[in-house]
């Protein structure tokens, strides 16, 4: 991603530990001088504990809300399709960078 200087997309993936690590990866994008695109929230455990609490102190974080959110599913064929929905979203925030 440096060598390409293109901007990043951050999936986070809402586990324990999650804000954590995505406040350390946030913090890396910026200290390699890269741009971040945007952020996208993945529930990867079917229970997630506080997950609402989670969801807000991203945004936070962030700055903005999330892109798109994959809610827990074993379905991967509906995960792309999610993800591509939200491609002309992420397109028009590449735009803007």
């Amino acid at each position: 991603m440096v060598a390409l200087q293109a901007p990043v997309l951050l999936v986070v993936g809402l586990k324990l530990g999650c804000l954590n690590h995505a406040r350390l990866t946030r913090e890396a994008i910026g200290r390699s001088g890269l741009a971040l695109a945007g952020w996208i929230g993945s529930e990867i455990e079917q229970k997630m504990p506080e997950i609402d609490e989670n969801r807000r102190y991203l945004d936070i974080l962030f700055g903005e809300p999330a892109l798109g959110w994959l809610p827990y599913s074993t379905d991967r064929s509906a995960d792309a399709q999610r993800l591509g929905s939200a491609l002309p979203r992420l397109l028009q925030v590449h735009a803007s960078l």
